[in-house]
């Protein structure tokens, strides 16, 4: 009897010291549920019958919940840190391909995911109103964000290093987008921007080769898409009443632009550089001015058509445009700057909706049209 007992305390011995070196990811403080002990997370994943593997609630109140689907659910408040520190998760992470923010967080913090490399998708609740600097920097499989429909800010440097992001469809409720949010975004190609935006950084697509169509329906803040060479046609809707300085200067490769029909101001350097814009045609708009240089240095551009309602043209607003054959001012006109056609050197024919008499009246800078070929104003009451 008593070798029977020794054996038995044996094998249960052995079994105990298998089971203890059998795992080497770390034990969550709550064990593995078939279902989540907090409600939302019950309907939360796209997979509804997908288990829970892992399900925690941090020290700040966070709620974490990982299903075998891949997907995480966080949720009753701010993300405050990125959850790789914690090293508890880490084995978790490295599997997580969908992030969705839950009830209770409104705003996602510093760096929260930065280098969620393997992270693919991420939902936003209704909650959230904040994402956070760099949030979601270096999220290199990141392909598709569904942005909460109360979701009020994107700060700066966002989604910067999401490298295959293709579309960054903004919901109507953002009113601020930082500079550089979607910055080195290498296969972004589509952007769309609600109506409310009244902060917009600066080189927000900076770095985004691919970035090709732009639809926005905010005032568009200066700088705000410099030097996205890939740009290639523009929608400004009409709630757009303002464009900012340079706010597509070197957009090499734009060759459509659709302005709004409430414009108001188009600023210096808007459109400088636009190495393929071949016309300007603004067909309605309201009082509109439009600023120093705003298309100089457009060596494709061939013809220019202003709609009544455009009261001033600033300094050089055409310089530098070697191909401008053919420029219709509308009768509206009050002031024209210095050199508005400087080195425009292929002007040929220069027309005003107006009479003699309405062109006389036109405040106009000493040396306005110097440069401007062999022409002056040749044509009245053009069509």
């Amino acid at each position: 009897m008593s070798k029977r007992i020794a054996a038995l305390v044996l094998v249960l011995a052995l079994g105990l010291s298998l089971a203890a070196c059998g795992g080497s990811k770390a034990e969550p403080s709550l064990p593995p549920l078939e279902t989540p002990t907090w409600s939302a997370a019950a309907n939360a994943s796209d997979n509804p019958g997908s288990d829970v593997i892992y399900q925690d609630q941090l020290s700040n109140g966070l709620k974490v919940t990982v299903f075998t689907d891949g997907e995480m659910l966080l949720e009753g408040t701010d993300v405050e840190e990125n959850l790789k520190n914690r090293s508890i998760l880490k084995d978790y992470i490295n599997d997580v391909k969908t992030l969705r923010l839950g009830a209770g967080v409104v705003n996602v913090g510093e760096k929260a995911f930065e280098g969620f490399d393997r992270l693919e998708r991420v939902v936003i609740g209704e909650d959230t109103l904040v994402i956070g600097y760099a949030a979601f920097s270096g999220c290199t499989a990141l392909k598709d964000v569904s942005f909460g429909k109360n979701l009020q800010k994107i700060s700066d440097f966002a989604f910067s290093g999401c490298s295959s992001l293709k579309d960054a469809v903004l919901s109507d409720s953002i009113v601020s987008v930082g500079s550089n949010a979607f910055k080195d975004c290498a296969a972004l190609q589509n952007a769309s921007f609600g109506p409310n935006i009244t902060e917009m950084g600066t080189e927000i697509f900076s770095g985004c080769a691919m970035f090709a169509n732009l639809r926005c329906g905010s005032n568009v803040a200066p700088s705000a898409f410099e030097g996205c060479a890939a740009l290639s046609s523009v929608t400004l809707e009409d709630t757009v009443t303002k464009i900012g300085e340079r706010a597509f200067s070197g957009c090499s490769a734009l060759k459509y632009v659709q302005y709004p029909a409430n414009l108001e101001s188009i600023g210096s350097y808007a459109f400088a550089k636009c190495a393929t814009l071949t016309n300007v045609t603004i067909e309605n708009c309201a009082q509109l001015a439009i600023g120093d240089g705003a298309y100089s240095d457009c060596g494709a551009l061939i013809s220019v058509n202003l709609a009544e309602g455009v009261v001033s043209l600033g300094e050089k607003v055409f310089a530098e445009d070697a191909a401008l054959e053919k420029v219709v001012l509308p009768l509206s006109l009050k002031s024209v700057g210095y050199g508005l056609f400087y080195n425009a050197s292929s002007l040929r024919e220069l027309a005003y909706r107006g009479t003699q008499t309405d062109w006389n009246r036109v405040e106009k800078a000493k040396g306005w049209n110097y440069g401007a070929g062999k022409t002056n104003v040749t044509t009245f009451k053009a069509a």
